[in-house]
């Protein structure tokens, strides 16, 4: 009896738990939570960096200023014209006349005359050419003088110092040429005064006047040439004023400095002194 109604006791507690197993492998399965789309979808990506501006690469550095058209042109014709340039040079010296004038003097008139006065004529003494080679220099096709060289190059205590010897030289020109005027003068009035004389000793004092007036006129005239002479080589003479080596450093660097300032470059200044001018509008 106790056997049994454990037996039914066991049966009935074990009825709900497999009915309530039974009922939860049946029931329908949990519907799936769907959220709002606006909360599960991600979020949009950052906007990229603005990015930096470019900087272009700075142009390289041109000495004075460009040109380009028409005034390319000019400048091209103003280098050419005021280009300096070293060339040999050959000057030709002499070819002037110097006369010697005669007049009345004491001499030997030849074995059948024997000693006496008597008259000399005028003499004219040529000089022979020479020439002197030498270098110089040009600007464009135009030959420079020496002050006018220093001047367009700016070596103004070479150019001060030149003026100085010039103007000693001019001095001296006239002085000597002065004398020999004097002494031309000089002559003239002996020889006028000699051929009136009325006595054998008037002649001779008259004789001695020219013979002075002669020598007066011969110094003063070789004085006078030998200034002029000087005179002309400072102004023309390079060898004489001014060393190659610095004239060459001047003339290079007077160069330079023109090419810059017309702003053309190596290659354009290369080209238009070894090549023809170039055509306008080219």
């Amino acid at each position: 009896m106790i056997l049994t109604t454990a037996l039914t006791l066991a049966l009935h507690g074990l009825a709900p738990a497999q009915q309530d197993d039974a009922g939860a492998h049946h029931a329908p399965p949990p519907e799936p939570v769907v959220e709002d789309e606006a909360d599960t979808a991600s979020p949009p990506p950052p906007p990229p960096p603005p990015l930096a501006p470019v900087t272009p690469a700075a142009a390289p550095p041109v000495a004075g200023p460009t040109v380009d058209g028409e005034e390319r042109f000019e400048a091209l014709m103003q280098f050419r014209h005021q280009h300096l340039d070293i060339r040999g040079s050959t000057r030709w010296r002499g070819g002037g006349a110097t006369v010697v004038h005669g007049g009345w003097g004491w001499g030997w008139s030849g074995p059948y005359h024997g000693w006496g006065w008597g008259w000399s004529p005028s003499v004219v003494v040529r000089q022979p050419l020479e020439p002197e080679h030498g270098w110089a220099v040009f600007q464009g096709v135009q030959r420079l003088s020496v002050p006018g060289y220093l001047e367009v190059v700016g070596d103004s205590v070479r150019l001060a110092a030149l003026e100085d010897d010039l103007r000693r030289a001019g001095l001296n020109r006239k002085i000597g040429y002065g004398f020999g005027g004097a002494g031309l003068a000089a002559t003239v009035v002996g020889f006028v005064a000699g051929a009136w004389s009325d006595s054998q000793q008037e002649l001779m004092a008259w004789s001695t006047v020219t013979t002075a007036g002669i020598c007066t006129a011969l110094i003063g005239t070789l004085a006078g040439s030998s200034a002029a002479s000087r005179e002309q080589r400072l102004q023309g003479d390079f060898r004489v004023t001014v060393p190659y080596e610095d004239t060459r450093a001047q003339v290079d660097d007077y160069n330079e400095q023109l090419r810059q300032d017309l702003g053309l470059s190596k290659g354009d200044a290369y080209r238009v002194l070894t090549e023809q001018p170039p055509r306008r509008g080219q």
